[in-house]
């Protein structure tokens, strides 16, 4: 596995974002969300910022921001890969826990190859946390189960509490730790694990929530994407071909979009059968860890059609079950002494997918690189001349209702930090964030010290500045 980590770390510098794929604006808003903690701390949960869903605070950005605030900015990437890794490393432990460790680094394999697995691990987007808190969570618990050693359970514990607070899909985890516990924890224990976890569970959820100061508008409309409204979605195939978008196999990101329809039928028919056919004690919970990774898409059919990392709680268990599945078949027709040889060659096939797939994820957005210059530029002059965000002024010409993707690259490596889910459209005022004006003269009224009146094409980004003594 070698090889393609080594591809990966090759993307840890790529400009913000990085693809214009898989909502390059997700990227964006996890950017400034962790540029504003750096610079604002826990005062910068209660604003929003560019290209959010009003999500608020995250476990993840926060972590992202100790990096930036040293200069990294796309210190996320780092933060990601290294939670993929250690999630790769507690992945072939669960296994091998289950299994021989064939099986194990089989999933480990089949987990790199998957190419959703490729964004993830060098986004800055909170899924790979995600999946290592999932699997961290389970691994303490499988731990547990084991040896009744407590403080296996007491990682689990915190496990599902940070990783609810990172995000609350990783409250999925439950399903499988609550039938993890169930067997063979013997007198009523199994009542007090089951209520602990899900407490703790509901007590992130709504720290979270508090925190982040979701406003009850913003639930209704995240819940609009909820199969309540949009059931109908279950009926088209394209749903369950291509997750309803239009099919292209000469395109990566299509091929992902078939690849997770394919991880959301795997889960659904696997977990059935795993579960009402078990052949080892384990089929039961690996089947709970399918179908809970499988509720998201199904609960939310319109949300996993317009965002693809729905599908991330479905990637590690699928792997899972599949080199299980695999391996039975394949130990039906070949002699032990040739299992491992058989599987080596495999899993040496498996790394060149990763690889290749890898090294041609380089589609990028025209002007992301000449917009980071500018952006890097300016931060520099306006720390020779000692301005601070607050005392700068940026100018959006009229017919222009929101900022353009490489105008947010450019604000991002200057490290201005505007505010709003559409700072153009609604600016909000702020002591400490720049002001947003639609035309020079309101800008040169006010006392900022410096006027950046933005283009609307480029490169270049920027007209011109008007540096103002005070």
């Amino acid at each position: 596995m070698i090889l393609p980590i080594l591809l990966l770390f090759l993307k840890i510098n790529d400009v913000i974002p990085r693809t214009p794929y898989l909502h390059y604006n997700r990227e964006i808003a996890n950017a400034f969300r962790s540029l504003a903690f750096a610079h604002w701390g826990i005062g910068s949960f209660n604003v929003a910022l560019p290209g959010e869903s009003f999500a608020g605070v995250g476990l993840y950005q926060s972590l992202c921001a100790i990096l930036v605030k040293i200069g990294y900015m796309s210190g996320g990437r780092l933060v990601s890969i290294i939670v993929i890794i250690f999630a790769a490393v507690i992945l072939y432990e669960i296994v091998r826990n289950w299994e021989s460790r064939i099986v194990a680094f089989l999933s480990v394999f089949i987990f790199f190859s998957n190419p959703m697995l490729w964004d993830f691990a060098v986004a800055i987007k909170p899924e790979a946390l995600s999946i290592f808190f999932v699997l961290f969570s389970l691994w303490q618990g499988v731990l547990y189960k084991k040896t009744n050693v407590y403080k296996y359970l007491i990682f689990c514990f915190l496990a599902v509490f940070f990783g609810t607070l990172n995000h609350g899909w990783e409250a999925s985890v439950l399903l499988p730790l609550a039938l993890t516990f169930s067997i063979n924890v013997k007198d009523r224990k199994i009542y007090f694990l089951l209520i602990a976890i899900v407490l703790i569970a509901i007590s992130a959820n709504k720290l979270y929530t508090y925190v982040a100061g979701i406003p009850p508008l913003l639930k209704a409309s995240f819940s609009s994407y909820s199969v309540f409204y949009h059931y109908h979605y279950l009926f088209k195939p394209g749903f369950w071909i291509s997750r309803a978008q239009p099919v292209d196999l000469m395109q990566l990101h299509s091929i992902g979009d078939i690849y997770l329809s394919g991880l959301l039928i795997i889960s659904l028919c696997a977990s059935p059968f795993l579960f009402f056919r078990p052949q080892k004690s384990y089929d039961r919970i690996l089947a709970m860890w399918l179908f809970s990774g499988a509720t998201i898409p199904l609960v939310f059919p319109k949300g996993w059609v317009v965002h693809a990392h729905y599908g991330w709680a479905m990637i590690t268990p699928v792997s899972v079950v599949l080199a299980v599945g695999f391996y039975r078949l394949i130990s039906k027709f070949i002699k032990e002494s040739n299992l491992r040889v058989f599987f080596s060659c495999l899993g040496i096939f498996l790394v060149l997918i990763a690889s290749v797939g890898i090294s041609i994820d380089n589609k990028r957005i025209s002007g992301t690189i000449e917009a980071q210059r500018e952006g890097i530029k300016l931060k520099s002059e306006l720390n020779a001349r000692n301005i601070n965000m607050s005392d700068v002024g940026i100018v959006v010409m009229p017919g222009v209702d929101t900022f353009s993707v490489l105008q947010y690259t450019l604000l991002l490596y200057s490290e201005l930090i505007v505010l709003g889910y559409n700072p153009v459209s609604e600016p909000v005022k702020s002591l400490f964030s720049p002001g947003i004006y639609r035309s020079i003269d309101e800008a040169m009224s006010s006392n900022r010290k410096a006027i950046i009146i933005l283009r609307n094409n480029g490169p270049p980004f920027i007209d011109k500045v008007v540096w103002r003594t005070s």
